[in-house]
């Protein structure tokens, strides 16, 4: 059944999950797709559409990365570590981390959809203003950044960085 929706550009978004299989580092993976979709858009439920659309025309065979053979991202070598989640579920740590990056993801998309900008015009003087609006929470979505200046998908900015430092350390 067909819902006429109307929406305010980037006010709303709709996200969903869905699992896909890839090869990595030679060991069959299960890995979560996500999907964000801003709800522009006139119809509702097109975002889990897009999850079946991506997991039978992206991962149809099962993908198969090359090999790293330099250190990833995280600091460890890939071709000497196995998957993190080949070796054991996934805890609520992480799982948590995750749900906070996608979460200042989106948070940070619609921020700037607010102010009629899009990524690809986004500036120094944006990712500044929205870094100083509450900088603790806007942490977790540097990941989420960096990946759109190295796709191109955003100009290549400065993250703002501030460092912390704890002059009384546990333990």
């Amino acid at each position: 059944m067909f819902i006429p929706q109307s929406h305010v550009p980037g006010a709303e978004a709709e996200v969903d999950f869905g699992e896909v299989h890839i090869v990595l580092a030679g060991v069959p993976t299960r890995c979560y797709l996500f999907s964000f979709r801003l709800s522009y858009a006139h119809e509702k439920g097109g975002v889990e559409g897009q999850v079946g659309y991506f997991r039978r025309n992206d991962f149809v065979p099962v993908p198969v990365p090359p090999a790293r053979s330099s250190t990833s991202p995280h600091g460890t070598s890939s071709a000497s570590s196995a998957p993190k989640a080949a070796k054991s579920p996934l805890g609520t740590s992480t799982t948590q981390e995750s749900h906070q990056q996608i979460t200042q993801a989106g948070a940070f998309l619609v921020w700037l959809a607010a102010r009629h900008v899009t990524l690809e015009f986004c500036t120094q003087t944006d990712l500044d203003a929205w870094h100083a609006e509450t900088y603790s929470t806007r942490r977790p979505a540097q990941a989420f950044l960096r990946w759109c200046m190295e796709t191109r998908r955003m100009p290549r900015l400065t993250i703002p960085n501030r460092p912390t430092t704890n002059p009384h350390p546990m333990g």
